[in-house]
């Protein structure tokens, strides 16, 4: 009779034991991680505080725009530079395009900054840079909500008259819901769409949004000097 309960005692604890190490083995299981960057990951990407092919050589990294057809008039018109998404990719583009060793513009005289520039107040023929990607420190900051910026952007892809250039500088942190909308918007309206290559690692940006525009893709921002003055005329 020991003998029985002894065996069935080792066998019992040989089967808690087994279950044990699947649970170990599997752990939670289920959620993935974050399910992209939607979620706070510290102070970058989109809602937070702040290579797939295309057609021809435009998919080329860090190639310098050499389309004489993408160059902005502005003889006689005014260039703009905004954000959508309130994101701190804005201050960035303004101080490359102002930086005396990368493009060398002067604000002000150049070209006029307005982070919250509304569609009605660029003029037709006028040029506009727009830095896309959502941050929500960012537009918390500016007094705008997602909504408010992701219709920015519809306004701005309605108007057929006025020259859209979109930047993106964010990378994949620059994804997620806020900013996807902005981009799907965006990106079909503009004359040619400037990326940080990461941001196209799903080609959402190479497939769908610039599918029949224009697309340059950079490793990093900085890379972007060259192209920005061709197609400011910079010489």
């Amino acid at each position: 009779m020991k003998k029985l309960l002894t065996l069935l005692v080792s066998l019992l604890l040989v089967g808690a034991t087994a279950a044990f190490a699947a649970c170990t083995e599997n752990g939670d299981g289920g959620n993935g991680g974050n399910g992209g960057n939607d979620q706070d990951q510290g102070q970058t990407g989109d809602d937070q505080n702040d290579d797939d092919d295309n057609t021809g050589d435009e998919t080329q990294e860090n190639a310098t725009i050499a389309d004489e057809a993408l160059k902005v008039n502005l003889d006689g018109h005014d260039l703009y530079v905004t954000s959508i998404g309130q994101a701190a990719d804005y201050d960035t583009l303004v101080t490359l395009l102002t930086n005396s060793k990368t493009v060398g513009l002067t604000e002000g005289e150049d070209f006029t900054a307005n982070s919250t520039l509304s569609s009605s107040a660029v003029a037709a023929g006028d040029t506009v840079i727009i830095v896309a990607g959502a941050s929500t420190k960012g537009m918390g900051g500016a007094g705008v909500d997602a909504a408010s910026e992701i219709q920015r952007a519809q306004d701005f892809a309605a108007r057929d008259d006025i020259n859209i250039i979109v930047a993106q500088l964010g990378g994949s942190a620059r994804r997620g819901e806020t900013s996807d909308a902005i981009f799907a918007a965006l990106c079909p309206a503009a004359s040619v769409t400037l990326i940080v290559s990461s941001a196209d690692n799903d080609g959402m940006f190479s497939n769908t949004w610039c599918a029949s525009t224009p697309l340059y893709k950079y490793s990093r921002a900085t890379n972007m000097a060259d192209s920005w003055k061709f197609l400011l005329g910079v010489e």
